[in-house]
């Protein structure tokens, strides 16, 4: 079964809560800024943690490049958005996105009536989403516009129940070890914009989202698989000690024993921080594989159920 995570952030399930008065949802309605978020099709190598983050073992990696079909999307709640622009960008030419399209181009619905590709009378395709793709500038994104007073009528029964596009994620079998982003464009130039327009009086807003309304997408990518810190294929005690003497080196204000690779791999809840709750979390997870209740759950899913 497909597995895709989402990035949307705590801010946006804030955005869900029901208002308890008229006044207060008219003023929520009028200040309230949309999320905008990706997901990604979660698939070996690559496994997502407990925070979000997407874990990859590039060393597990098959081919040359990891691809992940992944999507753009947009939370509105009150379904005010009228037009938008999204664009991203990454820093690298590691890890990257392509193959940005309007959904409709690989059979799916995209995020707002009126955008699927038709054709016209001359037999050629029209596709009202417009794309952008700039390699050399390592940015893309898709745009949504709307020149009536109107908002956009979302095709399901929430803004995000289809994507405003589909792209590929990408992740070199050679990246170093290292933590990635993808990161929504918030600042000048090229910047990610919604107009909100409210039919009630024919107003607008020109809002540009950034902070926890524009959750970057986060990897962790390094050469061996989460919790096998010295690489020997099996996750056992003798991790957990190395994560607890890299611990407490550093606690005492000195470089501690492990390189980039095996620091992301310690991390093993995905929260940054290479500590004790790390080493724990190893253990316990080498005992219970090592005993009757093993279901041949991986680190990850251990966590996860934790």
């Amino acid at each position: 079964m497909k597995k895709f995570i989402s990035l949307i952030t705590a801010a946006a399930a804030v955005m869900t809560a029901v208002p308890m008065a008229v006044h207060a949802e008219e003023a929520d309605e009028r200040t309230y800024i949309p999320t905008i978020y990706f997901t990604t099709e979660a698939k070996d190598p690559a496994e997502a943690l407990a925070s979000g983050t997407l874990y990859v073992n590039t060393d597990a990696a098959k081919e040359d490049v990891i691809t992940l079909p992944s999507q753009v999307l947009v939370k509105d709640q009150y379904k005010h958005v009228g037009q938008i622009t999204v664009k991203w960008t990454w820093d690298t030419d590691y890890v990257y996105t392509s193959g940005i399209r309007n959904p409709s181009a690989d059979g799916k619905l995209p995020a707002y009536e009126g955008y699927s590709i038709t054709t016209d009378a001359d037999g050629e395709k029209v596709d009202p989403v417009m794309v952008y793709d700039v390699a050399g500038e390592k940015m893309m994104g898709v745009d949504y516009s709307n020149t009536h007073i109107n908002p956009l009528v979302p095709n399901g029964e929430a803004s995000d129940s289809n994507p405003l596009g589909l792209f590929e994620l990408n992740i070199a079998k050679n990246s170093p070890a290292d933590y990635y982003s993808i990161n929504f464009k918030t600042e000048q130039p090229y910047v990610t914009n919604l107009i909100l327009r409210y039919a009630s009086d024919n107003t607008f807003r020109s809002i540009r989202p950034n902070g926890e309304n524009t959750p970057s997408l986060k990897l962790a990518v390094t050469d061996r698989a989460l919790g096998d810190v010295n690489k020997d294929g099996t996750i056992d005690g003798r991790d957990a000690t190395a994560i607890l003497s890299d611990y407490a080196l550093r606690s005492a204000d000195k470089e501690g024993i492990f390189d980039k690779a095996q620091s992301i791999a310690a991390d093993v809840n995905g929260n940054n921080v290479v500590d004790a709750t790390d080493a724990t979390k190893v253990l316990s997870f080498y005992a219970f594989s090592s005993s009757q209740a093993n279901d041949g759950s991986t680190l990850n899913q251990y966590i996860m159920k934790d």
